[in-house]
């Protein structure tokens, strides 16, 4: 393990390893930070799941929304449901809260 002080040296240690390919883990255990640290050290932009990222799971839509608010119990089953039937655990016109 690399003892690294300064934020300034850690942040230009990352980005070095980054350009090697380095995984944030691999970086983390090397310099003695969390692969979180390192995320946010690289300056590299945070990825976002968006709808595209969840539609290559390749499961279709469930065949209708439910009403069950977001996280009761009730909602928790329909997902469960949809998971195990092999459908996407969300629909587009599932109850959102407050509705």
């Amino acid at each position: 393990m690399k003892v690294v002080k300064g934020t300034q040296e850690k942040t230009e240690l990352v980005k070095a390893m980054r350009a090697k390919g380095m995984s944030y883990r691999a970086i983390g255990i090397e310099i003695g930070i969390s692969s979180t640290y390192v995320k946010k050290l690289s300056g590299e932009p945070p990825q976002i799941q968006t709808d595209a990222a969840c539609r290559k799971t390749k499961r279709p839509l469930p065949p209708w929304p439910t009403d069950a608010e977001p996280g009761t119990v009730e909602k928790q089953n329909v997902m469960r449901w949809r998971y195990v039937n092999g459908f996407h655990i969300h629909h587009p016109e599932d109850a959102k809260d407050g509705e």
